[in-house]
């Protein structure tokens, strides 16, 4: 999946969905069928018990994650293949986002969606996600500028912000600076990777306050998309050394 960028276009193409019956409301049907007692054919059960997996997912939220994640993912191999550079290749991917969009819209119109309590939400998931991907394809050029924000460093592959999620991380687990103070520590990444001290210090600085930090400090899913990516690129090559 790091390396297809149809992955995205294949997950919401995917419609397959599979029944399920919610567990209580099981147990209490086999309690009362287990029991002597005489069940007029009617069981009261306040909401429908029957609701669908898709993707393998059924919460809405839980799916909502699942689609963003996928979404990052795509907007980070479509930086890193250059799609801003590929007109046929945007067209394909715009053009076949638009026919499973209409065909999202169409499966809610004529489909058993009803008989399931999440099978709507689901589906209007995916419709988000379709308009979502296509609007990043619209505007490709300034959604990568945007991804790239800081060219690669003298001496890395990766963004500043990048080796900022790398070194916060091998520090904080006591792998490289240990006890080195943050100025100290921004100088020798500055010098390994090229980027200014001034970038790597305010990086380590605002790393912690994502949440509290402007806009502009702060780290996107995708920085932290492509350092485990690139994290699990060392796993692979320490893997094949130790053979």
């Amino acid at each position: 999946m790091e390396n297809d960028i149809f992955f995205l276009v294949n997950t919401l193409k995917d419609n397959n969905y599979e029944k399920k019956v919610d567990e209580e409301f099981d147990k209490r049907v086999s309690d009362m069928l287990q029991t002597d007692i005489d069940v007029d054919g009617s069981i009261e059960y306040s909401g429908n018990p029957f609701y669908v997996e898709i993707n393998g997912h059924s919460a809405p939220d839980e799916f909502e994650n699942f689609l963003l994640a996928q979404l990052n993912q795509f907007k980070s191999i479509a930086a890193e293949k250059k799609l801003d550079e590929n007109k046929l290749l945007q067209a394909e991917l715009s053009k076949q986002l638009f026919s499973i969009r209409t065909n999202l819209t169409q499966v809610k119109k004529h489909s058993v969606g009803l008989k399931y309590k999440n099978f709507y939400p689901l589906i209007d998931k995916k419709i988000d996600y379709c308009e979502r991907a296509l609007a990043f394809l619209s505007n490709l050029k300034t959604e990568i500028l945007k991804l790239r924000k800081t060219e690669s460093g003298k001496f890395t592959g990766l963004t500043q912000k990048q080796i900022v999620v790398l070194f916060f991380h091998l520090q904080k687990l006591g792998y490289v600076g240990k006890g080195i103070d943050k100025d100290d520590y921004a100088k020798l990444i500055s010098e390994m990777t090229g980027f200014s001290f001034k970038q790597i210090r305010m990086g380590l600085s605002h790393i912690e306050k994502n949440s509290t930090s402007l806009d502009k400090y702060k780290f996107s899913e995708t920085d932290y998309t492509v350092t485990k990516k690139e994290v699990r690129k060392v796993l692979s090559a320490i893997d094949k050394e130790s053979l």
